[in-house]
């Protein structure tokens, strides 16, 4: 018996980035740096951002009304401090924007899947009954049984078109406002380790993610 749970996304930016543009140059990653090929565009629509001592947070739109964040920690902070940080995790991902301005995004492109084995997990949390003989399955099936095996695979990409992850599809409107003088200029450029996040346009998590290497294939 198996029990199966997928999710998949796939959508196009709403403002795609320009092929012709995409450079290669360095990424800072934690195990040393590496070339990486990064797609750079500044958006003429003015755009929310956060920006702390922490981190910098800002957003990429999807076609139908779905966002892709990235979180770049502060020079000095890493990924992990900001994992290891529960409330400051949820604050990097949902803390209202402080800030809004032109933003040039410059964001490595990547192409990535892993595969986890979550009973070794689970079981440093107390969860041990369900893969032992003493599991009780009775209200599933007659047969004695336990849970072999929970395995969890992800693959993720994103380039000039748009992500690809997991799936939703809505159509969103939202009424336009005259910007303000005397905009911030922010250059966003990813090139060292970041958190990302994919939401779909009703506001749902469907992906979370650190991105160490642009480069590795897993």
């Amino acid at each position: 018996l198996s029990i199966i749970n997928t999710v998949y996304f796939k959508g196009s930016w709403s403002n795609q980035f320009d092929a012709s543009n995409t450079k290669e140059d360095v990424f800072h990653g934690m195990q040393g740096d590496a070339a990486a090929e990064f797609m750079v565009q500044r958006i003429d629509k003015p755009r929310e951002f956060v920006q702390t001592d922490t981190y910098t947070r800002a957003s990429l739109d999807f076609v139908g009304g779905a966002t892709m964040s990235f979180v770049l920690p502060a020079e000095g902070v890493s990924t992990t401090d900001i994992l290891a940080d529960g409330q400051l995790l949820e604050d990097a991902f949902t803390s209202e924007a402080d800030d809004f301005g032109y933003i040039t995004y410059t964001v490595p492109k990547t192409t990535f899947d892993a595969s986890f084995d979550l009973i070794a997990p689970l079981e440093e949390l107390g969860m041990k009954t369900p893969f032992s003989d003493e599991a009780d399955f009775s209200n599933l099936t007659s047969t004695p049984a336990y849970i072999s095996h929970i395995k969890q695979e992800s693959y993720i990409m994103w380039d000039e078109n748009g992500a690809e992850a997991s799936a939703y599809t809505d159509i969103g409107i939202s009424e336009m406002s005259a910007a303000p003088d005397n905009l911030k200029e922010i250059d966003f450029t990813l090139d060292r380790p970041f958190l990302f996040e994919i939401r779909s346009s009703q506001g749902v998590p469907l992906f979370i993610g650190v991105c160490e290497n642009p480069a590795a294939s897993v």
